[in-house]
């Protein structure tokens, strides 16, 4: 049947169109003819000619009110509809519900919550469906293991699946859910008649601009809104701490970002800080609608038991409102008792800043501060972390993350215990300077690839230093189109402000490595910067576990001035991240699986795990609901615990299973963007679909259980054609040459009819 996306105009067109009949029937008037004898003979000679004309005003009247309809039509944007289903046919269907079970269907309205509303119309539509429909029940967002893929034949079996689907801190867009849907249509090819329906909240952030194509391939497509007409909601944005590794000696501050949608302020709303699970401080804070804040609490973090690195998990909530999911946010901080580097250089203990004796690595040491700034007494910067060669040793290496080595002439002994450090997952940073010796440190410290640098070095340095003679001094800088991004630039920095780091520290002599042309080892190297005149600075390869990286050039000596300059925010952004490889990921984003590694010494222990809001058991309550993790291998000498579906915000504990020792926590928070309520609109939706109709069901609406396909959606451009042809048709009507014929037969006299 015939459609309409804006009907008013079809009725504006009709009504349009009687407009020249009614004028041509108020305008009409009677004559009375009065016969002449001697004017009769011309009467047969004109009725030919008047025929003409009748015809001519006739079409024209009709050239004019089909234009008028026409166009009125075009205006209405009309489209044929054909309608399917059980409100005119008995034949079974395959329903394919979607339902977003994303984290901001958990937003509590009168009656109980978005996804409760979407529940209810599931079951509703899935109660009045054809006898023999199969049903499809798929949740956005997961977890697989909660519903099959597969279509059920029962009702009872697809309730059951409905009323199964819970909240999860996860984010599913239209698209995501469109290609669910089409694979469950895919996977039923006994049924042609397919009812695919969206279920959700429908918030704007998870309908991009580009689903017109994938939306009209899938038959019978519905979309419902339920969620709330009007939102207000505060939530936790992220939390960090200022320090990357929290230092145990000193308070350090933990930073929690609020931000607030509503219609009016909320006053007094306490901010709380827990760490081990206990409340440790509070903040109160008002909030205006739309802002967001920043709330800065300082403690101080308890000392490790032992040497090792510590994560301590870290809390900051806020009172549950109506979407509680999001009013807490939590993260596994490291902490450490002292900085577990390891610096080598030429003076190591003999260092002494009084006399000006200062090693290769004392700027480095200064970049890590406070840590290191604390265990040296005045005047002397030697530290139990800073060595030479010789006092180099297994135990020196045994709790280090990284080791700095910087100015040495030659490896003498440290290549082989560096090497099994790294291959064990360490991290090393070898840097120029001083007196090295590029010839010295290829010869016993490449190996063709089984030493500890990433790739053989030529024979004699580029450049030379100020003060030595002969020729004028040729600096060169950093190329800011060469820096590793992802490695070396710090909160997003890049374009001009990296261009101007990079032109801020000069380089007046460096070593240059070999080209990687050939083999695997030298294949798995590469440059994270390089020198303006195409030398590479950094250069990077993976050992084993580990990585190594080579500096080209010094991070003390005069062969540059970059560490006296901005451009050393490059250089602590690399001595961060490769501390950040050494240590465990203990915060992740919910998923379906995530497998923590175990030593393989632990492989045939059994592991306990507890979830975020489980009991903690105790005396009195009610008794801790825990989870059986085996050991599972995960690679060559690899082995891991998996914990599945862990799809809910909060803290994880892991501990052994009758064994001793810290359990392990990890943290797993959601995407911010769920918390952002804003509904898309159905006249938004069609904005961005365009010339594509979709139904839109509303809150209050049921689910019909017709679907209607259509086509002819492009009709209205065929009539516009159509009304320019009429317009032009009319206009070569009119000025046909017919009123010289009436003109010459104009004496019959005909006198008006009075009375």
């Amino acid at each position: 049947m015939l459609q309409f996306l804006a009907g008013a105009f079809a009725i504006a067109g009709a009504c349009a169109a009687l407009a020249p009949i009614l004028i041509h029937l108020l305008n009409r008037r009677r004559y009375r003819v009065v016969r002449w004898a001697a004017m009769e003979f011309l009467l047969q000679a004109r009725a030919r000619s008047r025929r003409l004309l009748r015809l001519r005003d006739v079409l024209l009247l009709a050239l004019r009110v089909l234009a008028l309809l026409l166009f009125g039509l075009a205006l209405a944007r009309p489209y044929f509809s054909r309608a399917r289903g059980a409100a005119w046919s008995d034949e079974p269907v395959h329903a394919i519900l979607v339902l977003d079970n994303s984290l901001s269907m958990g937003y509590e309205v009168l009656g109980g919550t978005a996804l409760d509303s979407a529940k209810e119309k599931a079951r509703d539509f899935v109660k009045r469906l054809p006898e023999g429909s199969w049903i499809s029940v798929l949740a956005s967002c997961g977890p697989s293991s909660s519903y099959s893929r597969d279509a059920y034949r029962s009702r009872d079996e697809a309730l059951e699946a409905i009323d199964a689907v819970r909240c999860v801190d996860r984010s599913a867009g239209a698209a995501e859910s469109l290609e669910l849907a089409a694979e469950a249509a895919g996977r039923v090819r006994e049924i042609a008649s397919k009812r695919i329906v969206l279920i959700g909240d429908q918030q704007e952030g998870n309908w991009p601009a580009g689903l017109e194509k994938r939306l009209a391939e899938l038959p019978g497509a519905h979309v419902v809104q339920v969620g709330p007409a009007e939102t207000e909601n505060a939530w936790v944005v992220g939390v960090r701490t200022a320090d990357w590794l929290v230092d145990a000696e000193t308070a350090t501050a933990v930073t929690a970002v609020i931000r607030y949608d509503g219609s009016a302020r909320r006053l007094q709303a306490p901010v709380t800080l827990h760490v081990n699970g206990s409340p440790v401080a509070t903040q109160t804070i008002d909030l205006e609608p739309g802002q967001t804040r920043e709330v800065e609490f300082l403690h101080q973090f308890d000392r490790p038991e032992d040497a090792s690195t510590s994560f301590v998990p870290v809390e900051v909530s806020l009172p549950a409102d109506r979407l509680p999911g999001d009013d807490r946010r939590a993260l596994c901080v490291p902490v450490a008792a002292s900085l577990p580097v390891v610096f080598v250089d030429a003076l190591g203990a003999d260092e002494d800043a009084a006399r000006g004796r200062l090693g290769e690595t004392f700027r480095v040491r200064r970049l890590l501060s406070p840590f290191t700034s604390r265990a040296e007494p005045a005047g002397k910067t030697g530290s139990p972390s800073h060595l030479t060669p010789a006092t180099l040793d297994a135990t020196a290496l045994a709790s280090a993350r990284l080791v700095v080595v910087a100015g040495l002439e030659r490896p003498a002994g440290i290549v082989e215990p560096l090497r099994r450090y790294v291959e064990r997952g360490g991290s090393l940073l070898i840097a120029a300077g001083g007196d090295f010796d590029p010839a010295l440190w290829s010869s016993e410290a490449w190996r063709d690839g089984a030493g500890i640098l990433p790739l053989p070095l030529k024979p004699r340095a580029i450049g030379r230093l100020p003060g030595e003679d002969a020729g004028e001094l040729h600096p060169f800088t950093l190329d800011p189109a060469s820096i590793a991004l992802e490695r070396l630039a710090a909160g997003g920095l890049a374009g001009d402000e990296l261009a101007d780091l990079c032109s801020q520290a000069f380089f007046f002599k460096a070593v240059e490595v070999e080209p990687a042309t050939m083999g695997t080892e030298r294949e798995s190297a590469r440059a994270l910067a390089r020198f303006s005149n195409g030398a590479p600075f950094l250069v990077e390869r993976e050992v084993g576990r580990g990585t190594v990286v080579f500096a080209a050039s010094a991070l003390q000596s005069e062969w540059n001035t970059l560490m006296r300059s901005n451009a050393v925010i490059l250089i602590d952004r690399l001595l961060r991240s490769l501390l950040e490889r050494t240590l465990p990921r203990r915060s992740f984003e919910p998923a379906e699986s995530i497998v923590l590694p175990v030593e393989p010494g632990e492989r045939r222990m059994g592991f306990l795990l507890k979830r975020p809001g489980a009991p903690a058991g105790g005396p009195g309550s009610a008794p801790a609901v825990e989870e059986s993790l085996m050991v599972e291998a995960v690679g060559a000498d690899a082995y891991g615990i998996t914990v599945r579906d862990a799809l809910d915000r909060g803290l994880y504990s892991i501990r052994r299973d009758g064994g001793s020792g810290p359990s392990i926590v990890i943290a797993v928070n959601g995407p911010e963007s769920e918390s952002h309520l804003a509904a898309l609109s159905e006249a938004a939706l069609r904005e961005r679909l365009g010339e594509l109709d979709i139904p839109w069901i509303g809150r209050a609406e049921p689910i019909p259980l017709a679907s209607a396909e259509t086509s002819g959606e492009g009709m209205w451009r065929w009539l516009l054609s159509g009304v320019l042809v009429l317009l032009l048709a009319e206009l070569l009507l009119g000025s046909w040459p017919f009123h010289q014929t009436r003109s010459r037969l104009e004496p019959v006299v005909e006198s008006p009819e009075v009375g």
